[in-house]
């Protein structure tokens, strides 16, 4: 029998019925032509099909629709997926740096969640990247599955549709199209289809509970608005904040700081790797890698910087407090009328003298360790001559404590070198000066290198600078 044949239609059971294939081959249907015909009067279906070519499975018992029975039914295609993306950082514990040098992986944030003790201020307003992290993939759709026409012919699956995969900024595509990788440091931007990373973001407002502390890896970090009380931001790179810097927040840049309005507050810390701007301090401690510029005034405050700090514009004061530069000074006033005390130590550079002391302390231990195998080395060589030669394991363990020696002189060499640099570098340091262009008032102290003065009368428009292992003023 022909195919063809079957889409047309063919009587069965001597008339009683006709059996049709659907158009799409994907049912055949059996018409009763007579009142009391029932399907169960074909007996084996099964056989029944295949003696007409119809090798699909038959549906025991039948399915009955209003004017027909559907005696077998081909197998539907089942179409692809389509490709999705993928990010691969875990939205929970998307890459969060620690300031304090614990574990951030899911077991330790799980415990601090058990515990009531997870800060809800960690709120991952900005997802960080690494260049070279692998952020996203592309995953790619599946064929789907062929199906089968009643007649057992293949019908072909649609294939799932790629996903759009645009690279942005900052990124690019690696494994043929497979993967996204970072190209710098920073903030993860998905915008639609398209996904960057920022190294120049800004935060269009304050910090506060509406964002949780801050953290950026990117060059640059703006925030459009103060740092509120008890919150922190930290910048690998640079750092504008244009407003404040409250109560008890900490403020950290790898690179420069401005912040255009006030820091305030004991318990307020402010650090810039490079250079530090603001308007004015009060109460709180600040640190710079560089230089200080103050727009305004210092009110007893903690200060150290590698470099200079100059305070000349609008009331240019300094009051109370301690400054510790590893440069020079320059004010428009130091202390008040009412003789607060304020330390002004140029030429020491507190990051340079901590690190030329962890030098000296590393010095002794090489110089130890030194003179102990050299020690372990001379009684191996009398042994060695007073024997004739030594058992294998003994001369392995010659040859380590050899190799240590060697390497343990190489490290003192080059602690040495670097003691002499840092030597000089501090000497050098003795050139900084403390330049007052208006007035110094009494109680004021004026330290530089390794010489003390403190002042008992006013000094009008004076440089303060060192010579001979003493402080001489020079009025300007």
């Amino acid at each position: 029998m022909e195919t063809s044949q079957l889409f047309q239609g063919i009587e069965i059971l001597e008339g009683r019925a006709r059996l049709s294939v659907s158009k799409d081959a994907m049912t055949v249907r059996v018409y009763p032509a007579a009142d009391d015909f029932d399907i169960s009067i074909i007996g084996n279906i099964r056989e029944f099909l295949n003696q007409l070519g119809i090798s699909a499975q038959p549906l025991i018992p039948a399915v009955k629709m209003e004017d027909h029975w559907i005696v077998a039914r081909g197998i539907e295609p089942t179409p692809g997926e389509d490709g999705k993306i993928k990010i691969l950082i875990p939205p929970s514990h998307r890459h969060k740096e620690r300031d304090d040098g614990r574990s951030n992986d899911p077991t330790h944030d799980e415990k601090l969640e058990l515990s009531g003790t997870l800060d809800p201020k960690e709120m991952n307003t900005i997802v960080n990247v690494k260049r070279g992290q692998r952020i996203a993939q592309n995953i790619p759709p599946t064929p789907g599955i062929p199906g089968k026409d009643v007649f057992g012919r293949e019908i072909p699956a649609p294939p799932g549709k790629w996903a759009a995969f645009f690279a942005g900024t900052g990124v690019k595509p690696v494994d043929n199209n497979s993967y996204l990788v970072a190209t710098s440091n920073g903030k993860l931007h998905i915008d639609g289809d398209e996904i960057s990373v920022l190294e120049v973001w800004e935060l269009d407002g304050p910090v506060d509970m509406s964002t949780g502390h801050i953290s950026f890896w990117g060059k640059l970090l703006t925030i459009k608005g103060s740092v509120c009380s008890g919150f922190r931001v930290i910048a690998k790179g640079d750092l504008i904040v244009e407003g404040n810097a409250e109560d008890e927040t900490t403020v950290k840049a790898g690179g420069n700081l401005h912040i255009t309005g006030l820091i305030r507050a004991q318990k307020t810390v402010v650090t810039a790797g490079g250079n530090l701007r603001c308007s004015a301090v009060e109460y709180a401690e600040i640190n710079a890698g560089r230089n200080i510029i103050i727009d305004d005034y210092l009110l007893d405050v903690t200060c150290r910087a590698g470099g200079n700090i100059t305070i000349t514009s609008n009331r240019g004061l300094v009051a109370g407090g301690r400054l510790h530069l590893g440069g020079s000074c320059k004010a428009l006033k130091i202390g008040t009328e009412a003789n607060v005390p304020t330390l002004i130590h140029a030429g020491s550079n507190p990051h340079l003298i901590e690190a030329y002391e962890q030098c000296l302390a590393l010095r002794k231990q090489l110089i130890k360790k030194r003179d102990e195998l050299q020690d372990a080395v001379d009684k191996i060589a009398l042994m060695e001559k007073q024997q004739g030669g030594l058992p294998a394991k003994v001369a392995g363990l010659k040859a380590k404590i050899t190799e240590g020696l060697s390497n343990t002189k190489i490290a003192l060499d080059e602690n040495l070198h670097l003691a002499e640099q840092m030597t000089a570098e501090i000497q050098r340091l003795s050139s900084a000066t403390v330049e007052v262009i208006s007035k110094a008032y009494p109680s004021c102290t004026i330290c530089i290198a390794d010489a003390r003065l403190v002042l008992k009368k006013e000094v009008e428009a004076a440089q303060f600078s060192f010579r001979k292992g003493q402080i001489v003023i020079t009025t300007l």
